[in-house]
């Protein structure tokens, strides 16, 4: 009785041995750069355009990223 007992939990032991060896290098994998769908973090390009309109200088700043314009047309020079 005692022997099929300890080769019930030695093969038991084997079991749970062999299943968490390939389970192991799955969790070992290097995390996706967010290249594969995942969620990051990036920010807004922007950039800023200037004109002279009728003689006074001004800014506007454009989105790169969303492809609108940010603000109205501001003296740089208020």
């Amino acid at each position: 009785m005692k022997k099929r007992i300890l080769t019930g939990v030695a093969a038991l032991l084997c079991a749970v041995t062999l299943l968490t060896a390939g389970v192991a290098p799955a969790l070992a994998s290097p995390v996706p750069d967010g290249d594969e769908g995942g969620i990051s973090a990036r920010y807004e390009e922007v950039r800023w355009y200037f004109r002279t309109n009728n003689g006074v200088e001004e800014m506007r700043l454009w989105s790169i990223t969303k492809g609108i314009w940010l603000t109205d047309w501001v003296p740089v020079n208020p």
